[in-house]
C-alpha cells in the first residue's frame, strides 16, 4: 500500500452535529399551478435541488402535493448573508426589487413559475439518524452552499493568459461532499477549466480562423458556450440552444432589440444589415445574443491538461481554494479528526495496486497465458517484413469464431476513401492484404481479401451512401461477408449519424469502421503511432464481427453471466431529460461478449426494463449452459449510477421467477476526488490498477496516466439479491479486484490501460449512445451472435 493526498477536506463536526444535522426538516408542499404534468418527478427533483433539499418521491397527483428534505436554515437566510454578488444579480436579472433581502425559496418559486407554483404547508423535524447517508450528503451540500466562505470558492473565476498556450484560460471550482461509516464528512474541490478565445466568434468566423458548422455543432450540443458582456461590466457564460442566420425572418427583429438595448446603454456596436458573419445566439434564457460581442467558451484539450498540470496548477489552484477555506471555520485544519491522516493540510489515505494480471491468446501450437501487456503485441507480426505465414512466429489467432461467419467462405473488404494520397491508399491497403494470410494459419477464419478501393465524396452524404450500398451488392459473392473501411473526412455530426443509420440499417453493410485522411498520414510520419493506430483497427476489425482474440485467463468469480447496462437519456422539447432507450450487453465469465440486447422507450427514469431482459437471458443463454433447474444461476450486474429501491424490487421478483442469484454492483464514472503524490515539487498520479477506499466508496484508477490527470471510477453499492429477497453487503476487495480486471477487455484498441470502466458498462454506453443516434441494426442475430459492431 502506498500514501497519496486527496482533495478532500474535513468539515468541522461541530457544523454537522449541532447545526445541520439537529436542524433538519421535511417540507410538505401544495401545487396551486402545474402547466404539465409529464416528466413532474424530475421538475419536482430539479425544484428541491435548486433549493439545496432533496425531494422524497412521494408526489400524491390526486392531493397535489410533494415532499423534500432540506436543512431549515435556509429557508429563512437571507441573500445577503450568502456573499453572493453572483445571487443577487442573478435575481435583479429576474426582475426581483430587493434580492439581498428575499431567501432562496423566493428565488426557486420565481425560476420554476412558468411551470409550476407551489406552497411549503407544513414543515415537520425529522431525526438525523433515521435518514440515508446518501440524503444526508446532499442535505449537507445544500447547507453549505449557502456558507459565505463555500459561496466565494463556488463562484471563484480566474481568467489568465498563459504564454505556454497561447490562450486565456478560465479557472474554476466544482465541489461535492462525501462522508464515511463514522459520520465524517468531507467537502471535495476539483480545479476545473475552459479556453476563452482571444478573438470575438465574429472575427473567428470572418478571418476563416473557425468554420461555422464546426462552431455550430459545439454550441449546439453543448459542449462549447459563448461568453459575452451584453450586461455592461459583467461577463456571463450562455449555453445556446438556437442560432439564427441574417437570411432568416426573425433576425431582423433580434438585431433591432439588441440595436436598441446598445443604444441606451451608450455602448458603440451596431449588429445586423447585411453583415453575414453576425449571427444571432439565443440562449436557453431565451435572451439573444450576437457574434460580434461574443467570445468562445469550451473545454480544454488533453494538450492543455498536460501544459497545465507540468505547470503545476493543479496545486496551485488547489492552494488558492485552501486558502479561501481558511476565511470561515467550516472546514476543521486543526486535525481534531480521529484515524484520519492529514499533511500540509490535505487528507491522505491508502491505496493498493493490483500486478499479474494475466490473458489467454491462441497461437498455431495452442493456447498460451500471458501478461495482459502482451496484447499491444498481437498484430506485430504485421509490421514484420519477413514473416512466413508456413513458419508463424507470435501470430495470434482468433480463440473464437461466431455462428454468423461459419458458413462464409470470405470476409471481403472493402475500401471507400477520400481526400487521400496513393501512398496513404496503398499503406491501408496493405495492411488489410498482410491481415489475409492469417487464413493460411487458421483454416477457421473465413480468407480475407481486399475487394475493391473507390473514390467517394462523403461530404456529398446522400449521394455517397447510395453509390457504397451500390458498389457493395453489385460485387457480393455467395458465401461472402463484406467488411467496409470508410475513409472519410470530419462530418458535421448529423450528416455523420445519417450515413452510420444507413449502414447499420443494412444487414450487408452492418461491419464497417470509419478512419480519418489525417490519421493514415500520421502513421506515415510518426513511426510511434503506426502501431497502435494499426493495433486499434485490427482489432475493432475482428471483435466487430465476434471473432475475440484475447480472454482473461481466470474466471471472473463463480458468475456464469456479466451484464453491463445503461440507459440513453436526452432532453424533450422543453428540456426535461427523458429516457430513450437501453442496452444490456452479456458476457461470459472469461469477459467474451454473448449477447446484445436493446430496448426502445424506457421512459424518464432510470429504472430499466429488467423484466425483459432477464427473460431475454433466460431464454438465450441459460440452455447453452446445460443446468439442471436446481442449480441456481449466477449473475454480476453493472451499472453506470446510482441504484434505486424500485430496481432492486423488480429483480428480487425476477430472481424467485428464474432462479437467480444477481450480484448488483454500480459503477460510478464521474467522481470528483483525486488521488496524487508529490515529487520535486510536481503531481505525479497513482499507479496504474490502484485501488482504495475513501469514504464508504472504493476508487479504481485502473487506466493509465497519459495527458491528464487521472479520474478514478468510484465503487458505492453492492446487493445481493436471491430468492425474491434483496440486501445491501458490504463491498469486498475481492469484487475490486475483479472489476480491475474487467477494464482490461479493451476490445476497440488493445491497449488494455487506457479503459476506465469496466468492460461491460464501457461497452454497454456505446452501444446505447449508438441507439440514442439512430444507429440501430435492424437484423438482430448479430447482436445475439457475440459480435460488437457499435465498438
Amino acid at each position: 500500500m502506498d500514501e497519496y493526498y486527496t482533495n478532500a477536506f474535513p468539515i468541522n463536526k461541530y457544523f454537522i452535529n449541532r447545526i445541520i444535522s439537529e436542524n433538519c426538516i421535511r417540507c410538505l408542499c401544495k401545487i396551486t399551478k402545474l402547466e404539465k404534468k409529464e416528466k413532474i418527478e424530475e421538475l419536482l427533483y430539479s425544484i428541491s435541488a435548486t433549493l439545496g433539499g432533496i425531494y422524497i418521491d412521494d408526489y400524491n397527483p390526486m392531493k397535489n402535493k410533494f415532499s423534500f428534505y432540506i436543512w431549515k436554515g435556509i429557508l429563512n437566510k437571507k441573500i445577503k448573508s450568502y456573499g453572493s454578488e453572483w445571487l443577487i444579480n442573478k435575481m435583479k436579472n429576474m426582475g426581483f426589487k430587493d434580492p439581498e433581502n428575499k431567501t432562496l425559496l423566493n428565488y426557486v418559486k420565481k425560476k420554476y413559475e412558468k411551470d409550476i407554483k407551489f406552497d411549503i404547508i407544513k414543515k415537520e423535524k425529522i431525526e438525523w439518524s433515521n435518514l440515508d447517508w446518501e440524503i444526508k450528503e446532499k442535505i449537507v451540500l445544500g447547507a453549505i452552499k449557502t456558507h459565505p466562505t463555500i459561496r466565494k470558492l463556488i463562484e471563484y473565476k480566474n481568467e489568465k493568459f498563459i504564454d505556454k498556450i497561447g490562450k486565456k484560460i478560465l479557472t474554476y471550482f466544482s465541489i461535492t461532499i462525501t462522508s464515511d461509516e463514522n459520520e465524517n464528512y468531507f467537502l471535495i474541490v476539483k480545479p476545473k477549466h475552459k479556453i476563452i478565445s482571444s478573438e470575438t466568434i465574429y472575427n473567428m468566423l470572418k478571418n476563416n480562423k473557425i468554420d461555422f458548422k464546426t462552431l455550430e455543432r459545439k454550441l449546439l450540443n453543448g459542449s462549447a458556450l459563448i461568453t459575452t458582456s451584453r450586461a455592461v461590466g459583467r461577463r456571463k457564460y450562455v449555453k445556446i440552444k438556437k442560432i439564427i442566420s441574417p437570411k432568416e425572418k426573425e433576425y431582423w427583429q433580434h438585431t433591432q432589440d439588441i440595436n436598441e438595448h446598445y443604444e441606451k446603454e451608450g455602448v458603440p456596436i451596431s449588429v445586423g444589415g447585411d453583415d453575414i458573419h453576425c449571427y444571432i445566439f439565443i440562449g436557453e434564457d431565451d435572451y439573444a445574443y450576437h457574434t460580434k460581442n461574443s467570445l468562445l467558451y469550451e473545454g480544454v484539450t488533453e494538450d492543455v491538461q498536460k501544459i497545465l498540470l507540468d505547470m503545476g496548477k493543479f496545486l496551485e489552484e488547489l492552494e488558492t481554494a485552501k486558502s479561501i477555506l481558511k476565511q470561515g471555520n467550516l472546514i476543521d485544519f486543526s486535525r481534531e479528526f480521529l484515524n484520519i491522516s492529514t499533511k500540509d493540510d490535505y487528507t491522505l489515505t491508502l491505496l493498493s495496486t493490483l500486478s499479474d494480471i494475466k490473458v489467454k491468446l491462441k497461437t498455431e501450437s495452442g493456447i498460451i497465458t500471458g501478461d495482459y501487456q502482451k496484447l499491444r503485441e498481437i498484430f506485430d507480426w504485421i509490421f514484420d517484413k519477413s514473416f512466413n505465414p508456413l513458419k508463424p512466429k507470435n501470430c495470434y489467432l482468433p480463440l473464437s469464431i461466431p455462428p454468423i461467419l461459419n458458413d462464409k467462405k470470405k470476409i471481403g473488404v472493402y475500401i471507400f476513401y477520400s481526400n487521400i494520397s496513393d501512398p496513404e491508399l496503398r499503406f491501408i491497403e496493405g495492411i488489410f492484404k498482410k491481415l489475409g494470410l492469417i487464413c493460411a494459419i487458421n483454416k477457421s477464419v473465413p480468407k480475407i481479401e481486399v475487394k475493391l478501393k473507390k473514390e467517394v465524396d462523403f461530404e456529398d452524404y446522400a449521394n455517397s451512401r447510395i453509390i457504397i450500398t451500390q458498389t457493395v451488392l453489385s460485387n457480393l459473392e455467395d458465401g461472402e461477408q463484406p467488411f467496409l473501411i470508410c475513409i472519410s473526412p470530419l462530418l458535421p455530426n448529423n450528416e455523420f449519424d445519417e450515413l452510420k443509420m444507413h449502414l447499420f440499417s443494412h444487414p450487408q453493410l452492418i461491419f464497417h469502421q470509419f478512419m480519418y485522411p489525417f490519421n493514415l498520414r500520421k502513421c506515415l510520419e510518426k513511426e510511434s503511432f503506426k502501431k497502435p493506430f494499426i493495433n486499434s483497427i485490427l482489432s475493432q476489425f475482428f471483435h466487430k464481427m465476434g471473432m475475440y482474440l484475447f480472454s482473461l485467463s481466470d474466471e471472473l468469480g463463480n458468475y456464469d453471466f456479466i451484464i453491463g447496462y445503461d440507459i440513453s437519456r436526452e432532453k424533450d422539447d422543453i428540456g426535461k431529460i427523458k429516457g430513450i432507450g437501453g442496452s444490456a450487453i452479456i458476457y461470459n465469465n472469461y469477459g467474451h461478449v454473448k449477447s446484445i440486447i436493446t430496448f426502445d422507450d424506457v421512459g424518464s427514469s432510470e429504472i430499466g426494463r429488467y423484466d425483459l431482459l432477464f427473460a431475454q437471458v433466460h431464454s438465450e443463454l441459460i440452455p447453452h449452459l446445460n443446468l439442471n433447474n436446481k442449480r441456481k444461476i449466477k449473475i454480476l450486474l453493472l451499472k453506470d449510477g446510482r441504484i434505486f429501491k424500485k430496481e432492486l424490487e423488480k429483480l428480487s421478483q425476477i430472481s424467485k421467477k428464474y432462479n437467480f442469484e444477481i450480484t448488483y454492483i454500480d459503477v460510478r464514472k464521474s467522481t470528483l476526488l483525486r488521488f496524487w503524490g508529490v515529487r520535486r515539487g510536481k503531481v505525479v498520479p497513482e499507479y496504474k490498477n490502484s485501488y482504495g477506499k475513501f469514504g464508504r466508496a472504493y476508487y479504481i484508477s485502473s487506466h493509465y496516466y497519459n495527458r491528464f490527470f487521472k479520474q478514478p471510477i468510484a465503487i458505492v453499492e453492492k446487493y445481493h439479491i436471491d430468492e425474491g429477497n434483496y440486501k445491501r453487503v458490504e463491498i469486498e476487495e475481492n469484487d475490486i479486484k475483479q472489476l480491475v480486471l474487467l477494464t482490461k477487455i479493451n476490445y476497440s484498441q488493445l491497449m488494455p490501460d487506457k479503459m476506465r470502466l469496466p468492460a461491460p458498462v464501457h461497452y454497454a454506453h456505446k452501444h446505447v449512445n449508438a441507439v440514442r443516434r439512430g444507429w440501430k441494426i435492424k437484423d438482430v442475430s448479430i447482436l445475439r451472435s457475440g459480435c460488437l459492431p457499435t465498438i
